[in-house]
C-alpha cells in the first residue's frame, strides 16, 4: 500500500541505509536519488537522510525472486502489495545474502557462486540500483513482466547526444552504433548499457557501452577487425570476451581524432607479468582491463581498481602511489577523497602505453553536487547542461592526468576533470 507521506525518520528507524534510483511517475526518464530502508514489512524512501520518509510500501515476506543474471550482476524481483514490481540488482554473494534476510529474516542455505561467476565475495557496502514499474497493467497481465523490463532507451539516448555534438556525428561513431546489439538482437534476459564520460570544456567524448559476452562478444570481434585490429590483438580479445561482461568504447576529441576499444573484466591468469608489477602497489581488487585497438600497432591499455577502505586510507593508498610515480599535479586533486562518505565508492586507474605507465585517474562514484561544483569552473558547468538532461544521471566525477610526452590527440595535457553519465540501458 503507497502512503502519501509518513513522519517515520531514519533516526527512529536506526537502519543502515541504501543509496538507490527510483524512477518516478511523472517521467520515463527521470531517475531521483533516494534513500531506502525495510523494517517490518515495510519499504521506506527518504529524499535526504534526514527528512521524513516521503514514500512507504508494504511487502510481504516471500514475494520476492530470481529474475536473472546479467555477467557479474543478478537481478531480484520483489512483488509489491499493490501488484507494482521492484527491481534490485546485487553483483555480490554477500549482497545476495544480505538482501535475502531483508526479506526473509534468514540468510539462504544455497550457494549463489554459479549465477555470479566473477563477483567477489566479501564486499563490505552494498549499494542497490532500483526500478520502480509505474504501469497500471496488474500482474495478471501477460505484458505486465515485459512493460516492467522495457529498454530505458539507452541507444536513443547515446544517439541523440551525438546528435547535440555534431563533431562526434560521424561514420566512425555510426560504425560504433551498428557493431552494438539492438534491442531486437538481444537475448532473454540480457542487458546492454549505456555510458558517457565527458571531459570539464566538452572537447572530449567518449562513448561506453556493455552488455554480457553472449550478445557482445560476436559482433565486437568482427567489428575490431574491420577497424584493422591485429590477429594478436583480436586473438586476445576473443579470449578475453569469452566470458563475463564485455563493453565496446569510443572516444572522439573536437581538435581532431577518434580512438576505439574494449573494456573487460580482468583475469590475472591472462596477464600475469602485468599483474605482478601493478600488485606491488596494491590499493584495492582489480576489477576491468581496458584496450584500444587500431590501426596503430601502439595501442593503450587501462587497469582500474576498486580502492578499498576507510575514505582516508584510500586517500593514503592514492597519495602513496601518485608520489612514488611523481604524478604530483593529480595529487593536489585528492583532498576531497577523506571527507567523502563512508559509502561512495573510489576507483583508482593505471594508464599503460608501450608497457610505460604514462597516466592515471582518480573516480568519485555518484559524487554529490558541492564536489562537482567545486572541481569545474561556472563556465564548464554550462557547457554539460546539455548532458544532464532526465534521460542520463551523472555516474561518477574523474581526475586524471597523462604525462606531457603521452599528450596527443583525445588525451590532453594536464590534470582533467571528466563526468560520467549513465545514459540508460536496452533489456530485453
Amino acid at each position: 500500500m503507497i502512503s502519501s507521506k509518513t513522519n517515520v525518520t531514519l533516526d527512529e528507524l536506526h537502519p543502515t541505509t541504501y543509496e538507490c534510483y527510483v524512477k518516478k511517475k511523472s517521467s520515463f526518464f527521470y531517475w531521483k536519488k533516494l534513500y531506502m530502508v525495510y523494517k517490518d514489512t515495510t519499504l521506506y524512501f527518504f529524499d535526504t537522510p534526514t527528512s521524513p520518509s516521503s514514500q512507504s510500501y508494504n511487502i510481504q515476506k516471500g514475494s520476492f525472486s530470481i529474475e536473472h543474471t546479467n555477467g557479474r550482476s543478478l537481478v531480484i524481483k520483489v512483488t509489491l502489495s499493490n501488484g507494482k514490481l521492484i527491481f534490485f540488482e546485487v553483483e555480490t554473494l554477500d549482497d545476495l545474502k544480505t538482501l535475502f534476510y531483508h526479506f526473509t529474516s534468514k540468510v539462504p542455505e544455497f550457494d549463489a557462486s554459479e549465477d555470479i561467476p566473477n563477483s567477489p565475495k566479501n564486499q563490505l557496502v552494498s549499494t542497490y540500483n532500483i526500478q520502480l514499474n509505474t504501469s497500471n497493467d496488474t500482474l495478471n497481465n501477460v505484458n505486465a513482466e515485459r512493460m516492467a523490463q522495457q529498454s530505458f532507451n539507452g541507444r536513443i539516448n547515446t544517439t541523440e547526444i551525438s546528435r547535440t555534438l555534431s563533431w562526434t556525428e560521424t561514420p566512425q561513431f555510426h560504425s560504433f552504433m551498428k557493431a552494438i546489439p539492438t534491442l531486437n538482437a538481444l537475448q532473454p534476459g540480457s542487458l546492454v548499457n549505456y555510458y558517457l564520460r565527458v571531459n570539464s570544456s566538452a572537447q572530449v567524448v567518449e562513448f561506453l557501452c556493455s552488455g554480457p559476452s553472449e550478445v557482445m562478444h560476436s559482433p565486437l570481434l568482427y567489428y575490431f577487425d574491420t577497424l584493422g585490429g591485429t590477429s594478436n590483438d583480436l586473438s586476445i580479445f576473443d579470449k578475453l570476451s569469452s566470458t563475463g561482461k564485455v563493453g565496446a568504447w569510443a572516444k572522439f576529441s573536437q581538435v581532431g581524432g577518434c580512438d576505439f576499444g574494449y573494456v573487460v573484466d580482468f583475469q590475472p591468469s591472462s596477464f600475469p607479468s602485468l599483474y605482478e608489477k601493478l600488485s606491488l602497489y596494491y590499493i584495492g581488487e582489480l576489477l576491468t582491463y581496458k584496450k584500444e585497438v587500431s590501426s596503430d600497432p601502439v595501442h593503450s591499455e587501462e587497469l582500474l581498481f576498486e580502492v578499498t577502505g576507510h575514505p582516508a586510507v584510500k586517500q593514503k593508498k592514492i597519495e602513496d602511489v601518485l608520489m612514488h610515480f611523481e604524478f604530483n599535479d593529480l595529487s593536489s586533486k585528492i583532498g576531497c577523497i577523506k571527507n567523502l562518505n563512508l559509502l561512495t565508492k573510489v576507483y583508482f586507474t593505471f594508464i599503460i602505453l608501450r608497457e610505460e605507465l604514462t597516466g592515471m585517474k582518480i573516480l568519485i562514484n555518484q559524487p554529490d553536487t558541492s564536489l562537482i561544483n567545486k572541481s569545474m569552473t561556472k563556465e564548464e558547468l554550462i557547457l554539460h547542461q546539455p548532458f544532464q538532461s532526465n534521460s542520463t544521471k551523472i555516474e561518477a566525477l574523474e581526475f586524471s592526468e597523462v604525462l606531457p610526452e603521452y599528450c596527443f590527440g583525445v588525451y590532453p595535457s594536464g590534470v582533467q576533470v571528466y563526468l560520467h553519465y549513465n545514459c540508460g540501458f536496452d533489456r530485453c
